[in-house]
């Protein structure tokens, strides 16, 4: 098994330079930190999650929010477009589309664009807008899946982590988990990747699918 995921990551290496020579440009570095607080009163519970540092400051000091540690690094669209330009973002990054609940005091996140707009229509959400960008697919083997869990009842509140612990915590105090919103990326301190001793290997169907959409945009 170790030998063919050898021969896996060679081949897609060896394919990926030959004939996709700009696949350094698809590794962008992240440039956002996506922080998070929490506030909890009357057995309410709302999280706020942001890339901005002042955003979060204000929460703490005027709404009674309590920082807690940042869940991972992300990506701009100031960034990519910088990469691509503008409107030529390639399909392996994907918005996380931001919408907050006053009723319910919900914050909620999503990488959907349908699932954004049948909240705003259904469940009463307003559109916060764009949080930053992050990877619809995995790129590399120990990027880091973020997912999104649910609290119904009193507390009606979203919680998304990186962190497996925290999603098996969540789901003990009566979270259920509602899948993944996407990944982000390996960074070395908040994503220190999510497999163990895994070999990192390129995939290559999302090589050829990024470059190609890449060199058709030219």
């Amino acid at each position: 098994m170790l030998v063919l995921k050898a021969v896996r990551f060679v081949l897609a290496s060896c394919l990926s330079i030959v004939l996709f020579p700009s696949l350094a440009k698809a590794q962008v570095s992240p440039d956002q930190t996506l922080y998070r607080a929490i506030r909890e009163r009357d057995g309410d519970i709302n999280r706020l999650y942001t890339t901005s540092s002042d955003e979060i400051a204000n929460a703490v000091r005027r709404l009674g929010y309590r920082e807690e540690n940042p869940v991972g690094r992300c990506f701009s669209q100031r960034l990519l477009e910088s990469e691509w330009g503008a409107g030529r973002i390639p399909p392996l990054y994907t918005p996380l589309y931001r919408l907050y609940n006053s009723n319910i005091t919900d914050h909620f996140y999503t990488i959907s664009s349908s699932e954004r707009d049948a909240a705003i229509r259904q469940s009463g959400y307003v559109n916060e807008g764009i949080t930053c960008f992050v990877y619809s697919r995995t790129l590399l083997g120990d990027d880091c899946e973020l997912r999104r869990y649910w609290a119904a009842g009193s507390r009606s509140n979203h919680f998304y982590t990186i962190d497996l612990g925290e999603g098996w915590d969540a789901e003990d105090d009566g979270y259920v988990s509602e899948g993944s919103e996407g990944y982000l990326p390996y960074d070395g301190n908040y994503c220190q990747g999510q497999r163990e001793g895994a070999i990192i290997l390129f995939d290559v169907e999302i090589l050829f699918t990024h470059q190609l959409a890449h060199y058709s945009a030219d």
